[in-house]
């Protein structure tokens, strides 16, 4: 399998009206990133992280009281 470099860099995004990375020419999907991780308020992160369930093998649990 051929290994794929990926190219990162940040630069103005008139989707968004911000400066984050961008990969490869960019996309929506590099704003969503970049408002998760810089600007969605505490309190809607909290809530949408709240709602997340990971499978232990056994039965659903709450992304943060799983115990690895």
């Amino acid at each position: 399998m051929k290994q794929v470099k990926l190219e990162y860099k940040k630069e103005y995004c008139s989707t968004c009206n911000a400066i984050h990375s961008k990969l490869d020419g960019g996309d929506i999907i590099d704003c969503m990133i970049y408002y998760r991780n810089h600007l969605e308020p505490k309190e809607i992160k909290e809530a949408r992280e709240s709602k997340v369930e990971v499978w232990n093998g056994k039965e659903w649990i709450k992304a943060n009281n799983r115990h690895l």
